[in-house]
């Protein structure tokens, strides 16, 4: 990027009612085509996906529903939650060393708190930053799963009024020893990509880093309209850009133009669009019935229980103990937002917000608590879902799971865990030799751009030490950071569905892993897998697909037999390479299930033809898979064959010899060996 000004787009939704793309549902959701109307991510609603889905909130533990502030005469003034490790909240918050918020500019001070938010209580445990330390922005670094804590001010004059970093959320906090520069209420967030962005300039400017100690590089300044400030940036997991800002006016109450609230979107970081819809407003209900208008609300800063950051699940935000009226004519500039620093009046507090898809208490309750019911050799078995996620979803009784986009979900043994685990006995393992494992996919219009992938892995990661997010994820393509044998039983969207083998050589890692692997297709061009009637699978409807490994009399594994119906009718595809020999143990020993939705714009190794471009923004906003099931494999006469050119035979291209439609394009005959070169 060079420093230019950014585009920016100003929504009205005022008489709007159809749309036509992603954008025009705020990229929280999906435009679908047939009825012009947006269908929203969790937890956004309206028809323009721009409003949040709030729930009540606690009030019983503390006056006013504070989570820190507020009794006995301490002043706070938003700040971040986190839940650590421990399963304990921590609350990042700034605190008034003396008085109230009139005073902020020097008395404002960093502290640490951790209680639970089930029952509303935070209790100080240190000092952070001393004052001059404001607005806190607390996020993890999933490289090194340390701690980053931005703010302004700086903090008794450690050297840092940008940001400090720390090991553990417990401290010591060192100052960061480089900076963009001036960077007023400073929010950040990393990008799929690992990029980390900040917005600087209270919501005016964007820098970015390939990482937290390097070199800073300053990108396109941002345009938001008069009056916001406060931004709180996250990525969703389309891999958009989403910022939260707080909007403040100045007008006497009796013009009735309060205003609370706004959101800005873009699918590169350069293109902005500024919503005239509010995603949240002044008004707070309460769990005990009753409700409050306040005179302010600001510093609204995300709650995340994924991963990956991608879906927020609630939000704090620092409040006046003014309630909104007409007294705010007696406030400074006779506004309603300015009660916060009039004397006498300036004590404030900081609460809490769930939204839809909100799980109390985490990590003791889990999206998987329920159960996944797998059906083995006719005995229905319940398992567990990990890492807690609200878009993931045990659906149907046990019957099934839905992934919302940019999920990863995997089946355990152990049930509540708030991410994977470095135990391979918290896992299910499904050992599948002589075996055939079933599942019925919804793709719910999924198409060209997106992957509702059902597979095994060998987790978890044998690295000795998580990859990104503190997850212990591992794959043959090392996404997430860490390598291992992986079986894709199923990568598909609407036309097409592949079936891929990937072994690894020992050590595991980038290098002894095939990455491409030998797999069979189905659709890409053919009429056999495709939307509509004309295709012998319509994949606007439910299929099952059932993957058996076949082994031979002597229990070796001689081909990987996919076939997908669809009430009466039937397609197969058969992968019987003698490469498969190489995935033979770890078939064995046991695999875990993973199921992830995600897409890219680069999905035509998958897709193409007949998609001759990916649009991943175009994603529904979840898939479904149901029934899982497994049993004896059937009968087969299967064998495993190679591509040869001197009689039978094998010759030496894994990539010939990888499946019979490889052979054909080497120009070999794909046969059963008699020998290997």
């Amino acid at each position: 990027f060079e420093v230019m000004a950014a585009m920016a787009i100003f929504l009205s939704v005022a008489g709007a009612a159809a749309c036509n793309t992603a954008r025009d549902c705020s990229l929280n959701g999906v435009c679908i085509t047939a009825t012009t109307s947006c269908k929203c991510d969790l937890p956004w609603t309206g028809p323009t996906c721009g409003v949040l889905r709030v729930m009540a909130v606690n009030r019983s533990a503390q006056p006013g529903a504070s989570i820190y502030g507020w009794a006995p005469n301490v002043s706070s003034w938003g700040g971040t939650l986190v839940t650590g490790a421990d399963g304990e909240d921590h609350l990042f918050v700034a605190q008034m060393k003396t008085g109230g918020l009139i005073g902020w500019g020097s008395q404002s001070e960093c502290v640490h708190a951790t209680g639970s938010l089930s029952t509303g209580r935070f209790t100080k445990q240190n000092l952070v930053l001393p004052n001059e330390c404001h607005g806190p922005v607390l996020i993890q670094d999933p490289t090194s799963h340390g701690y980053l804590l931005f703010h302004i001010g700086d903090g008794g004059g450690t050297n840092s009024s940008f940001m400090h970093h720390s090991a553990s959320l417990h401290g010591p906090w060192i100052a960061s020893t480089t900076s963009p520069g001036s960077c007023g209420m400073p929010t950040a967030g990393f990008h799929p990509n690992g990029t980390l962005f900040v917005i600087c300039g209270n919501g005016r400017a964007l820098v970015r880093a390939s990482q937290w100690d390097g070199e800073w590089t300053h990108l396109s300044p941002l345009a938001p309209p008069p009056g916001w400030e406060d931004p709180t940036l996250y990525f969703d997991g389309r891999g958009n850009w989403h910022i939260i800002y707080h909007v403040y006016a100045l007008r006497p109450f009796a013009a009735h133009a309060e205003i609370y609230s706004g959101h800005a979107f873009s699918v590169d970081g350069w293109s902005w669009t500024f919503s005239t819809v509010e995603p949240f407003g002044g008004s707070v209900n309460f769990t005990d019935g009753t409700s409050q208008s306040f005179a302010t609300r600001e510093r609204p800063q995300l709650l995340f229980q994924d991963s990956g950051r991608h879906v927020p699940v609630g939000f704090t935000s620092a409040v006046s103990s003014q309630p909104i009226g007409s007294m705010c004519d007696t406030c400074k500039e006779h506004a309603c937002s300015q009660c916060k620093v009039s004397p006498g009046r300036d004590w404030t507090y900081t609460i809490f917000q769930p939204l839809e898809g909100y799980i109390p208490d985490l990590p003791q309750t889990s999206a998987g608590a329920k159960g996944l019911v797998v059906t083995e050799d006719g005995t229905p078995e319940t398992y567990h879902i990990s890492p807690i996620n609200p878009n993931v979803k045990v659906v149907d009784d046990g019957g099934g799971v839905e992934l919302g986009f940019g999920t990863r979900a995997y089946v355990m043994v152990t049930p509540n865990l708030p991410k994977s685990s470095s135990n391979r006995s918290d896992f299910k393992e499904f050992a599948l030799l002589g075996k055939m494992i079933n599942v019925t996919v919804d793709l719910n219009s999924a198409s060209c751009g997106c992957n509702a992938a059902f597979y095994l892995t060998s987790m978890p990661a044998p690295a000795g030490s998580p990859g990104t997010g503190g997850d212990w994820y591992c794959d043959a393509n090392s996404v997430g950071g860490n390598s291992c044998p992986e079986i894709d039983l199923i990568e598909a969207n609407q036309n097409a569905l592949h079936t891929t083998v990937h072994a690894c050589k020992s050590p595991w890692n980038e290098t002894n892993c095939d990455k491409g692997g030998w797999n069979t297709k189905f659709g890409q061009g053919g009429t056999d897998f495709g939307i509509g009637p004309r295709f012998t699978i319509d994949t606007t409807k439910t299929f099952t697909v059932s993957n058996a490994f076949s082994t031979s009399s002597n229990g070796s594994l001689v081909a990987v037999i996919t076939t997908i119906t669809q009430g009466s009718a039937v397609i197969t595809s058969t992968l019987d390479s003698i490469l498969l020999e190489r995935a033979q143990a770890d078939i064995g020993n046991g695999m875990v299930l993973v199921m992830s939705y995600w897409g890219a714009d680069s999905m035509g190794w998958l897709d193409k033809p007949p998609c001759a471009s990916d649009p991943v923004g175009q994603c529904p906003a979840s898939i479904t898979f149901s029934g899982i099931s497994v049993d004896p494999a059937p009968p087969s006469a299967a064998t495993r064959k190679c591509c040869s050119w001197n009689a039978d035979v094998c010759g030496p291209s894994d990539y010939c010899n990888g499946s019979q439609a490889n052979c054909k394009g080497c120009g070999g005959k794909w046969v059963a060996p008699s020998a290997v070169l």
